[in-house]
């Protein structure tokens, strides 16, 4: 039996309650219940003027009064009903379903696939940031700027291990495969034979799933998931200052620019512009793994 929350109140009315309520409390259940369920499309929704406005993507658009009136018509006297929907019409007269959890991964994998052009992208970000570097800007917030330059560089070496390792894997059926026997997240899950079936259906969304929650700032946990499912690692060993730079931009990003000892993190402009160097250097060394593995896939099947 449905029950509706109360906005005030810890508990919730059964339909029956509902039913019996004063009008305060039924606005209160209905009122709560629809937020819960749809949403002003200025919070959720991309707008075009060329295609006409408001781009319903999660569904819609949806009339306050129609969807009430499907939920609580019969159980609310439809004076009660209307009186709501003439609130919810001042806010906005359409209405959007707000998205799911599936739909932000599979709007976050269609941007992540879009991608194609990983490297490329990763290129024109850092040049862009050693652009910003070599600019003129007031003494006074120079330091601060580098900092955030820091961090983007960081930003665009995530996206692009996270991009180059998605679009390489996810298309190849053996490679999805690799990815299901080796990582230690799915050989830790155990399952029922009766769900074995079911389970092998959504492997490949599971695997999807997980690739976008993956932590790809960690490079250990992401040079394992290379080299487990590629057949190579990154070469961190040659790139210890990478490593350091990554914890540094933790205390950029989450310490507002503080060490743990709460001292101030500082960057000169070399600085800076050697570790833009060194990860450009370091994706170099991931592409030219990806291309030689990519060749040797191809030599494989014009053998046969």
């Amino acid at each position: 039996m449905p029950k509706y929350t109360l906005s005030e109140a810890d508990g919730a009315l059964t339909v029956r309650q509902l039913r019996k309520a004063d009008r305060e409390h039924q606005l209160d259940a209905m009122r709560t219940w629809f937020l819960d369920h749809y949403e002003d499309p200025a919070n959720c929704l991309p707008y075009e003027t060329a295609e006409g406005g408001y781009q319903y993507i999660w569904g819609g658009p949806y009339a306050a009064s129609a969807e009430l009136q499907d939920e609580f018509g019969g159980v609310v006297p439809d004076g009660v009903i209307e009186d709501l929907a003439d609130e919810l019409n001042a806010i906005s007269y359409e209405w959007s379903r707000p998205p799911s959890d599936s739909d932000l991964d599979e709007e976050l994998l269609s941007a992540v696939r879009s991608n194609t052009e990983y490297y490329s992208n990763f290129s024109a970000s850092l040049k862009t940031a050693e652009r910003m570097l070599k600019g003129s800007s007031r003494a006074s917030y120079r330091e601060e700027l580098r900092l955030l330059i820091f961090a983007n560089v960081v930003t665009a070496l995530e996206t692009y291990l996270s991009d180059a390792f998605i679009n390489t894997v996810m298309p190849d059926v053996d490679l999805v495969q690799k990815l299901i026997e080796t990582s230690p997240h799915f050989q830790q899950q155990s399952i029922r034979l009766s769900d074995v079936i079911k389970r092998a259906r959504g492997i490949e969304r599971e695997a999807q799933a997980y690739l976008l929650d993956f932590a790809w700032h960690h490079l250990a946990r992401v040079d394992r998931l290379y080299a487990s499912t590629l057949g190579f690692g990154l070469p961190l060993s040659s790139f210890g200052d990478v490593l350091a730079g990554i914890d540094k931009r933790h205390d950029v990003v989450h310490r507002n620019g503080r060490a743990k000892d709460g001292s101030p993190v500082r960057l000169t402009k070399e600085e800076v512009a050697g570790w833009i160097r060194r990860v450009r250097e370091l994706v170099d060394a991931i592409e030219t793994e990806l291309a030689e593995r990519s060749l040797s896939k191809a030599l494989a099947k014009a053998k046969f």
